[in-house]
């Protein structure tokens, strides 16, 4: 970061905190928690000078009641009695010897203020001199604390992780030995999961190398206890394909593992590889992920690249696909990628949503019959927050609902029906959804309140219900999961972190 100054001038920087890229952010609109000139959630007192006033942050203003890392907040020190200052810190926690607003005698100051939440979802606000207080909420932050993995569905290729193989389960299970996890990923049999220490573990189908554990490509290895990724550290996000991995280091480069018949490994041979090789090319990366055979980056200047399968327009330009990444043309200022099957959705900058790729079921939401959109097209008149995709269907966060188009068979759609639509349908029944996983036929929604919503096939239990097997065209809520703060599809088997 760079201080400009107009005059000469002392300067003291402090530093309150970090956030992680991981983060994600949600505005509010402005709700003002307390005003001590009024005794609006607060005594009608002014802070006394050397006191503090303690502010309930969870649960008030939009805010919900948990999960809640950090939040953004407006605070204004009204007719202080002497200059001096305030300073927000986690209530509970030692007030530290720096200040996040600083005022003079008898004027009305404000600034906006990021803060740890601290112990009962609260902030305590300090004051050097007597003062009226003003505090507004603003928006929160949430971010993925380490955690363990459950697994719930198909398990026979020891993807559910458990150190063992059952056929299938329908409530989730504890994926063994594996703890400190901040992110994960599911192919088409494999489970991944990151580590805070930037390591990457795999557990699930090892038959073309995906596990990338160095083993042998015989088409017989499974396994279902989790094993690292040999030579892979400092990796912020992992990704997964059908039958490969992929791994972004914090350096900006991109690694892959496992299947490349396709080219999926972006390096410039159609061979397979037990252990991670460095795609071709590619700096400053700040997002990957992976349909079926095609991978995709998102770099720091807002294009996109792709490599492997480009038969359904997946690689625009060409239908032949490309063992090394192609920079995507028709598109830019992208801020999210997401490939499901053989389809593509990205986000621009102004929440523009563009799709190209297959199409064969209408899951790009143009209510076009043409299988195959081969050129990044947008969808008219359509927004959103986030988007995800399965193999033949495409989702999209929209104001904390989801919107889902493409084939409805099993429900995976979620409204309601199982017939397919080539326009979007509302998801019933789900609120608050922060993020979307799904494969084949099932999808699922992590809510703000830590569960998670399921909807679509259940042959393998990959709903998540110990009810019947019987698929969902609306969302059941999986059993068992709270706190959660990622979640993954892959396949029939789903993957959530919690605590």
């Amino acid at each position: 970061m760079s201080v400009y100054t107009s005059a000469t001038t002392h300067l003291l920087v402090d530093i309150a905190g970090w956030l992680p890229t991981t983060a994600d952010y949600t505005g509010v609109t402005p709700v003002r928690l307390v005003d001590t000139r009024s005794g609006s959630g607060a005594p009608k007192a002014r802070v006394p000078a050397g006191g503090s006033l303690t502010v309930q942050i969870t649960g008030a203003g939009g805010v919900p009641t948990s999960g809640i890392n950090a939040v953004e907040l407006g605070v204004t020190a009204v007719g202080p009695s002497a200059g001096g200052y305030l300073t927000t810190y986690p209530a509970g926690g030692s007030r530290p010897g720096s200040s996040t607003l600083n005022y003079v005698q008898g004027q009305a100051v404000a600034n906006s203020v990021t803060a740890k939440v601290g112990a009962g979802g609260k902030v305590t606000i300090f004051s050097s001199a007597e003062t009226d207080l003003l505090v507004d909420v603003q928006g929160y932050f949430r971010y993925p604390l380490t955690g363990v993995v459950s697994a719930w569905g198909a398990g026979s290729s020891g993807q559910l992780g458990n150190g063992s193989s059952p056929d299938s389960s329908s409530t989730p299970v504890r994926v063994s030995a594996l703890s400190g996890v901040t992110g994960i990923a599911a192919g088409e049999a494999t489970g991944y999961a990151l580590r805070a220490d930037g390591t990457v573990w795999a557990w699930g189908d090892g038959a073309a190398g995906e596990l990338g554990d160095g083993g042998s490509l015989d088409g017989s290895k499974l396994t279902s206890v989790p094993r690292q990724v040999v030579g892979l550290t400092g990796v912020t996000a992992v990704a997964a394909g059908y039958f490969s991995g992929y791994a972004l280091r914090g350096d900006g480069t991109v690694w892959a593992w496992g299947n490349g018949f396709h080219g999926e490994l972006g390096n410039g041979s159609g061979n397979s590889s037990s252990t991670p090789t460095q795609v071709t090319g590619l700096t400053r990366i700040v997002e990957i992920s992976a349909g079926w055979d095609t991978a995709y980056a998102l770099a720091s200047d807002g294009s996109v690249w792709a490599w492997g399968d480009g038969y359904y327009g997946q690689i625009p330009g060409t239908t032949e696909g490309s063992a090394t990444p192609v920079k995507i043309s028709g598109i830019s200022n992208v801020t999210s990628i997401v490939g499901g099957g053989r389809s593509v959705l990205a986000l621009t900058s102004d929440t523009g949503v563009w799709v190209w790729g297959d199409n064969s079921v209408g899951q790009l939401a143009l209510n076009s019959p043409d299988p195959y959109v081969t050129v990044p097209t947008r969808i008219p008149g359509y927004t959103a927050d986030a988007v995800a995709a399965s193999g033949v269907d495409g989702y999209a966060i929209r104001g904390g609902g989801v919107s889902a188009q493409g084939q409805g068979t099993g429900g995976g759609i979620g409204y309601g029906s199982t017939a397919d639509s080539r326009v979007p349908q509302s998801v019933l029944n789900v609120s608050g959804v922060l993020s979307i996983a799904a494969s084949d036929n099932s999808a699922y929604a992590r809510m703000s309140n830590g569960t998670v919503a399921a909807w679509g096939d259940n042959s393998y239990g990959q709903l998540g219900s110990a009810g019947p097997a019987d698929s969902a065209s609306t969302p059941v809520v999986v059993t068992g999961i709270s706190g959660a703060t990622a979640i993954a599809a892959g396949g029939s088997s789903a993957y959530a972190i919690t605590p």
